[in-house]
């Protein structure tokens, strides 16, 4: 647990970068998608979840992350089209800029649907029939850096959007280099890469502890505006 935190400590450059792009797709009335497949795919449900609750319970927040989260929404929507509109009308207008969405669906949170993440075109349909658009940017995650879902989603992604898109994952690269499609990702300059490495999982299984925890993290942090010593 401690190597997941030093890994998400590590990447000071990539996660600020990220936080940046994130701000600007924002400030430019684009939207951010966050996309994962089982583990990743809730990571990424989780992290809209997260997004749209800050925003719907804003005036019950407790008053120093109520403080926090208003300087961040100023951050974010000055200089775009809701810039000088009164607070609920910019959270209003920021509530849906945010989509999430994984492998297989809302039914794959609670049914297994091992095929779909094998079919790469099916993510990318599902991307273009979410509107993704050539302002949007997506954080694509995949634990071991290799589900031809998130990878197929990620390619649709950065041949549609004008954009730099992001993937993370866990493995490092010299273990994806002999599998072609994530040796695609790796190489593509329109795709930022932000490896987290930290070793193996503490527990044997599919459990993704470390793994998880270190993209939410980053996923969650960069969208909130954090550094990382915040998280």
């Amino acid at each position: 647990d401690v190597n997941a935190l030093e890994t998400v400590l590590a990447q000071g450059t990539n996660f600020n970068e990220l936080k940046a792009d994130m701000r600007e797709t924002l400030r430019d009335n684009g939207r951010i998608f966050f996309y994962g497949c089982g583990a990743t795919g809730r990571l990424s449900l989780s992290t809209g979840y997260m997004w749209r609750y800050m925003l719907d319970h804003y005036d019950g927040l407790p008053s120093a992350t109520k403080k926090r989260f208003y300087n961040h929404i100023r951050s974010i929507t000055k200089g775009s089209d809701l810039d000088g509109l009164p607070l609920k009308e910019r959270i209003t207008g920021l509530r849906d800029r945010i989509v999430d969405f994984m492998t297989g669906g809302d039914v794959a949170l609670v049914n297994s649907i091992e095929s779909a993440e094998d079919y790469p075109d099916w993510a990318a349909e599902h991307l273009r029939d979410l509107g993704f658009n050539k302002n949007d940017l997506l954080i694509a995650s995949t634990e071991g850096g290799e589900t031809p879902s998130v990878l197929g989603a990620l390619e649709a992604a950065a041949d549609i959007s004008e954009r730099t898109q992001y993937l993370t994952y866990c493995n490092p690269d010299h273990t994806l280099e002999n599998i072609d499609r994530s040796k695609r990702a790796l190489d593509d300059p329109r795709i930022t890469k932000i490896c987290l490495d930290s070793g193996p999982m503490a527990l044997a299984g599919s459990t993704r502890l470390q793994a998880t925890t270190m993209q939410q993290m980053v996923a969650s942090g960069a969208l909130f505006g954090l550094s990382p010593k915040d998280i």
